[in-house]
């Protein structure tokens, strides 16, 4: 996760996109609150938002479906947070 972050904030968007996709699919046995799935699935969204925005014509659907398939699962695990609710729209 933090390595997603990280190279998210480097614009290193889809080698972020891809670590952080394994995070919100993994088993977090560690995480009872969900705290971190809910995190590595708003940043999968950004990452992906950020690359949809970025491209051109056909090139920007596939990241941009990812961006709200992504925010869609946080918001299902926090219906009320106000970022994730922002980016889907």
């Amino acid at each position: 996760y933090n390595l997603g972050t990280a190279l998210l904030a480097a614009d290193s968007l889809a080698a972020a996109a891809e670590l952080l996709q394994r995070v919100a699919t993994a088993r977090l046995g560690e995480d009872p609150e969900g705290e971190l799935r809910f995190r590595a699935l708003f940043n999968l969204g950004l990452a992906n938002l950020r690359r949809g925005l970025a491209a051109q014509g056909d090139e920007a659907a596939a990241p941009l479906r990812v961006a709200l398939a992504a925010y869609k699962r946080a918001l299902i695990m926090r219906p009320g947070d106000l970022d994730a609710k922002w980016n889907y729209e």
